[in-house]
Order: structure tokens, then C-alpha cells, then sequence
């Protein structure tokens, strides 16, 4: 990941007090790479950081809530960029926290400048803040009351970002339980938010269908996710073989992703033998909540290791240099709310082939092939055609004219004026650099 100098926005004024919720970041050290959503929270660390107005963060860790000041925050981005090392785990580690986890929750315990139960956290917030400003939580985390209440009692305004509604609509595609805990912090965030802002125009309409199922009439504001500044690649990616034609999946393997699909498609032209040379498929994602189907294959498969590979912790480099090199971008999802990983091919100018989802739709318009994603036969048709085509041209590690996505300072420039007691966007200017698109 790009370094805290990566994304700078300045024009965040004096006066204009923001708390930005950090029990994601937290809750996902010592994970693996970060997901859709730790980006979307790392990227306003960044930005509220760079800012020079009154801001504070928030941390639920077990039954408790610490706060940080600017001083503790700065620290706490520091261990969260890699920049500095995490302490030893303490006391934490023995209430069954993993490594990372019990280090990162033991260092936000020495860097707070309070801690405590929420309501009384709520009111020692809006003290740190000056008495009034905005809470901000785009994590889908730290959600359930009383905390969202006690902020409102105690004066200040609560925007909470949804990035999509999966698990209540389709439960069959989430793990266990997660149906409930996630019904549960929407509920908390229908009933409590002044304002909630989505990821796209299609999850701002389910959100809206959601409030008027509620009787809330509350702020929906549709921000587009941006994108970090893309590495420097290294081209060709060591992954790929020399002469194979090479295809990608980014994401999560998890069954809404519809790795399943992949597989037949490439178990297909295996046993077919519909060209001279099977062509890879990459697997770029960490293992998360998969059926025992998916697990089987990718642990029994005798196509893994031979033109079938599972990349389960590349940093953003590694795998931006092998997307590069890629034929296509396969993504059969089966559910989105966004989908940072056609956003990131389309910039580079990599084809993409996806699922009809609204969501994709709208992002990518006419830039993508859409396949519906319970019929194999048609990826395989695709699949072939593009690996027997000529050579790809490698793509130049440069953002495309014709991917170009919204940039994180759009995203910024739109959300942030419209916080409750948020920044005036006459004030607010944001600008990337960096090892960006433009080196």
C-alpha cells in the first residue's frame, strides 16, 4: 500500500471537527491484505489525517471504547502503514486475540486518551471534538446501540457509509451468523444515521427501499469508491509463465464470488482439449468464508499447481503486476455492492469480463463483457477466443484515458461537505501523489 504521504487533502478547517470510527483497521491486522472496505477506511485515515482540522478516532475493542486524539491517530496510521512496529501483545493476547489483533488492540489501549463503556465514551468524544462535529464510520463495524444513540445525545452529527446489503439479501452467500450481526448494525445505522452515504447509485436505492420499509427519511448521498495510486509494476509479473496466456480473478474466495464457475469453465477446456496450450487461471484472494465445495477443489483439484494457482497474500504490487500481464479480468460475482477489482483491470486497460450486476454496469458501462454467471459455457467461449487471440500488449503500468475511475479526492470533494457539522467545500481541496498514475 501506498504510504500516508500518498493522499493529501488539505482545506479541512479549524472549527470543522470530524471522529472517524477505526475498529475495522484494527479488528483486520495480522489478516492478510486488506479487503474492499479496509481501503475505503484506510483511504479516510489518510485524508482526515492530512487535514488540519480538530479530528479524533474510535475503537471498539471487546466491551469497550477507546479514543484517540490527532497525536494517538498518527501513531496508530503509522503501525497501520507498516511504518512502524506494533508492541507486544500484553494482557490482550490471553482473552484469545490472534498475534496481530492483540498487538494492534494493546497499542490503541497505550495510545488512547480515554477509554471506557460507549455512552460514556459518546460524551468524552463530543468533548474531544470541541462539543460538536461529525462522527464518521465507513467500516461496517462498531454500529449496534447504544452507541450511534449516545453520539446523537451527546450532540453530534453520525454518518454512516454502507457499502452494500449482501448479507441481508442474500444470506445463502454469507457465513455463519453474519446475516443477523449485519441486519442488526443496519438496523442501528437505518434508525441512528443523519446521513448514509453508499458506494454506487444502486446500493443508494436499496438503502433508500431499506429506510422507507423503516418509515426514516434520512440523507442518502451515492459517492463512487476511488482508487489508490497504482505501484510501480514489475512487468512482467514473476507469476506469469512465458507463452501461457494468463487470466485473473480478484477477490475473496468466498461462495458469492463464484469461484465455482472458474473452475468448471477451466475443467471444460481441460477435458476438451480446446487449445494446444490450457491457459493459467490466478486465484488472487485470501480464503474467507467458502464451502466445502470450494475448499475441496482448490485442496484436491489435480488442475491446481498445473494451470490453476491460488495467490492467497499478495501485496498490492505483486498483484497489480500480474493483473497487468493477465488476458482479462474474470469476476462472475454473483453480488456487488461496487467492485473495486473491475475498477482496478479497467484502469489498466485490462479487459473485463463480468457478471450483468447493476452495480458493475454501472461503473464500467460499455468497458467490460457481461456474461451471465451460472452458465460456464459462455466464459469458456470467451476464455478461449482471448487466449488464442494474438498477444495481449502488456499494459504500461499507467492509468488508462479510457479506465480512468474516480479518484479519491472526487469521492472526498462530494462526501465530505455533505457530513452533519462537516466541512464547507469551498475549504476542501484533495490531490494524489505519489508513485501514481502519472510517474
Amino acid at each position: 500500500m501506498p504510504g500516508p504521504g500518498t493522499l493529501v487533502a488539505r482545506g479541512i478547517a479549524e472549527g470543522k471537527p470530524l471522529a472517524l470510527d477505526l475498529t475495522r483497521l484494527v479488528s483486520r491486522v495480522g489478516r492478510g491484505p486488506d479487503t474492499g472496505i479496509d481501503r475505503v477506511e484506510r483511504a479516510y485515515l489518510r485524508a482526515v489525517l492530512a487535514g488540519t482540522g480538530k479530528v479524533a478516532g474510535a475503537v471498539r475493542v471487546g466491551r469497550s471504547v477507546y479514543l484517540l486524539d490527532r497525536a494517538g491517530m498518527v501513531a496508530l496510521a503509522a503501525r497501520l502503514e507498516g511504518d512502524q512496529p506494533w508492541g507486544a501483545p500484553g494482557m490482550l493476547s490471553r482473552l484469545g486475540l490472534r498475534t496481530g489483533k492483540g498487538a494492534a488492540a494493546a497499542d490503541v489501549a497505550r495510545l488512547a486518551c480515554a477509554a471506557g463503556r460507549p455512552v460514556a465514551m459518546a460524551a468524552r468524544l463530543a468533548a474531544l471534538l470541541g462539543g460538536r462535529g461529525c462522527y464518521l464510520n465507513v467500516g461496517h463495524t462498531h454500529l449496534e446501540d447504544p452507541w450511534l444513540p449516545a453520539l446523537g445525545r451527546a450532540g453530534l452529527g453520525r454518518a454512516v457509509m454502507i457499502h452494500d446489503l449482501i448479507p441481508i439479501e442474500h444470506p445463502e452467500w454469507s457465513g455463519a451468523g453474519a446475516p443477523e450481526r449485519f441486519g442488526a448494525r443496519l438496523a442501528a445505522a437505518l434508525g441512528h444515521a443523519d446521513l448514509l452515504v453508499t458506494n454506487s447509485r444502486d446500493t443508494a436505492g436499496k438503502v433508500a427501499a431499506q429506510l422507507a420499509r423503516a418509515g426514516r427519511r434520512v440523507p442518502v448521498l451515492a459517492a463512487a469508491l476511488g482508487l489508490e495510486p497504482l505501484p510501480r509494476l514489475q512487468t512482467p509479473s514473476p507469476l506469469l509463465a512465458p507463452g501461457v496466456p494468463a487470466f485473473m480473478t480478484l477477490g475473496t474466495i468466498e461462495p458469492r464470488k463464484n469461484h465455482a464457475l472458474l473452475f468448471q469453465a477451466w475443467e471444460i477446456m481441460a477435458a476438451d482439449r480446446m487449445l494446444p496450450v490450457l491457459p493459467h487461471l490466478h486465484l488472487v484472494g485470501r480464503r474467507g468464508w467458502a464451502g466445502p465445495e470450494v475448499t475441496g477443489w482448490l485442496d484436491r483439484s489435480p488442475l491446481m499447481g498445473a494451470c490453476v494457482f491460488e495467490h492467497g497474500g499478495l501485496d498490492d504490487r505483486a498483484a497489480m503486476s500480474l493483473l497487468a500481464g493477465a488476458r482479462a479480468l474474470l469476476f462472475p460475482s454473483r453480488a456487488e455492492g461496487f467492485g473495486l477489482p473491475v475498477q482496478e483491470a479497467a484502469r489498466l486497460g485490462v479487459p473485463v469480463i463480468c457478471s450483468p450486476l447493476p452495480a458493475l454496469r454501472e461503473s464500467l458501462g460499455d468497458k467490460a463483457l457481461y456474461l451471465e454467471p451460472d452458465d460456464a459455457y459462455p466464459w469458456v467461449e470467451a476464455i478461449t477466443r482471448m487466449a488464442s487471440a494474438s498477444d495481449r500488449p502488456p499494459a504500461s503500468g499507467r492509468e488508462t484515458p479510457s479506465g480512468r475511475s474516480h479518484g479519491w479526492e472526487d469521492h472526498f470533494r462530494k462526501v465530505l461537505p455533505a457530513l452533519p457539522g462537516g466541512v464547507d467545500p469551498a475549504e476542501y481541496t484533495a490531490t494524489c501523489h505519489g508513485a501514481g498514475a502519472d510517474e
